[in-house]
């Protein structure tokens, strides 16, 4: 299962990285949105963790985007600071779960397992 981060935050981005690598999952990392979404249009990534609030492509539009692309990807949307507009706007975008920071990596690794069990059973 291979696994697409995106987070402007070079701290966040591979604290996250480093952590599904340790669970044993490809995991490709950006920084840049916009690359981000140009890898995932080249390759294909069965999850993609991103920022909400990131400059130039903000994280609800690679949500909408990836989801436009593969109705099947699973979408794990974190910010640092969650409220309830964005919980609407994630959930209603088909978001499988979201986050604040700091994040409890533990939580998004058994996201990611429970994404993993679900592919593999199919």
């Amino acid at each position: 299962m291979r696994i697409l981060v995106v987070d402007d935050d070079h701290i966040t981005l591979k604290i996250i990285q480093n952590r599904l690598k340790k669970a044993n999952f490809e995991c490709d990392a950006f920084f840049d949105s916009k690359k981000a979404l140009d890898e995932y249009k080249k390759n294909h990534y069965d999850v993609v963790i991103a920022d909400y609030q990131m400059p130039k492509i903000k994280g609800i539009e690679v949500l909408k985007t990836t989801k436009s692309l593969n109705p099947a990807v699973e979408v794990i949307l974190i910010t640092g600071y969650l409220n309830d507009f964005i919980e609407k706007e994630a959930k209603n975008n088909g978001a499988y779960s979201f986050y604040e920071k700091p994040l409890d990596m533990e939580k998004i690794v058994e996201d990611v397992m429970a994404i993993h069990k679900k592919y593999d059973a199919q």
